[in-house]
């Protein structure tokens, strides 16, 4: 790809939640030449996403596919449409309209300075919505105009064919599901998630960072390299994003919050990346849960250098059951472990067995 065919000016951040997305938009929109807001437009991915699976007749689900065999018609499909599909200025008012609302972080800075609705498509709508709301923020002069949003990880194709930079973070999984399914985040939003979810949008992050890491627009990160060489990883992202160098020492600097609710699930940090805690997990999930979790993610644990507790076996996927006090009930027809997705996994095991 030339230096030409990248879309100048622009950057894209996502992973899963509770893999320190927030943290590392935070210390990019800290440096002078980048404005890196937090989820102002989940709104919106969600909408146009909506609407993409609503006129291929597919059921609404986050992330598209999960993962799951029977669905990669819903992921193979998505860029193309977005390439093609051309919203009506009557579509793109409604849209514009919905991405002020606060879901996620929300952009209702926005509100008053609605982008006027001439109509076009994903790419043009989403550049124009992303410079409103710099220059509502007086940011409009930075360098590099992003967002942070989770859960979007299915836009990552399209916008590397366009030419945005993507940058994707990925958690060890066993850390992931601890953040997000114990501690004070938990307590935030009320509930848990089903495991089987949590494991089925990791292994699917992992393809992305596969995708990411062969793009010469992608980068990929883990969180884990972020928080134990931090100056290291700020100088390859400054060198990503071709900007000025981020000042010595910046990773160890507080940080300033946009997100609502906690950043970490066990005890807020005052302090900036370096020294976070890595391994917390150890002390939270069941030996039970942490089994499963290697079991169903041991290629892709492999692949990005997490060292399973113990070796995977087959039958931590055969024997589990799972605890489904305070999940989420909405989500337990699609992701209980039941013996019908029980036998998915299974089948899945066998066809990774080196």
């Amino acid at each position: 790809m030339t230096g030409e065919q990248i879309l100048q000016g622009f950057a894209f951040a996502t992973g899963m939640p509770r893999s320190g997305t927030s943290m590392l938009q935070m210390l990019l929109d800290s440096h002078p030449d980048l404005f890196f807001h937090y989820q102002p437009f989940y709104q919106f991915y969600s909408d146009v996403k909506k609407l993409y699976l609503a006129e291929q007749g597919f059921d609404f689900q986050l992330p598209l596919g999960d993962d799951h065999p029977e669905r990669t018609l819903e992921r193979q499909g998505f860029a193309p449409w977005l390439e093609g599909r051309r919203f009506s200025p009557q579509e793109e008012a409604r849209l514009t309209a919905q991405a002020t609302q606060c879901r996620g972080g929300g952009a209702p800075e926005l509100a008053d300075h609605l982008i006027s609705d001439q109509g076009g498509d994903f790419l043009s709508l989403m550049q124009r919505l992303h410079r409103g709301l710099a220059r509502c923020k007086g940011r409009d002069k930075a360098r590099i105009i992003g967002s942070k949003e989770v859960l979007c990880e299915d836009y990552l194709p399209h916008l590397l064919d366009r030419g945005v930079r993507c940058l994707l973070l990925v958690r060890d999984p066993r850390s992931v599901v601890a953040s997000q399914n114990y501690g004070r985040y938990m307590e935030w939003v009320g509930d848990r998630l089903p495991l089987l979810l949590i494991v089925r949008r990791w292994r699917q992050s992992v393809a992305n960072w596969n995708l990411c890491a062969a793009h010469p627009l992608g980068l990929a990160l883990r969180y884990e390299d972020l928080v134990s060489t931090p100056e290291e990883t700020l100088t390859r992202l400054a060198d990503w994003l071709g900007v000025s160098p981020f000042p010595q020492g910046h990773a160890a600097k507080p940080l300033v919050k946009q997100a609502p609710g906690p950043s970490s699930s066990f005890g807020e940090r005052t302090t900036g990346v370096a020294g976070r805690d890595r391994e917390a997990w150890q002390d939270i999930l069941s030996p039970q849960a942490v089994r499963f979790i290697e079991a169903a993610t041991r290629t892709e644990m492999t692949k990005l250098g997490y060292a399973p507790s113990s070796p995977p076996s087959r039958n931590a996927l055969s024997d589990f059951v799972e605890d489904l006090d305070r999940v989420r009930p909405s989500l337990l027809a699609l992701y209980h472990y039941d013996a019908e997705r029980r036998q998915m996994e299974l089948d899945r095991w066998d066809r990774t067995q080196p």
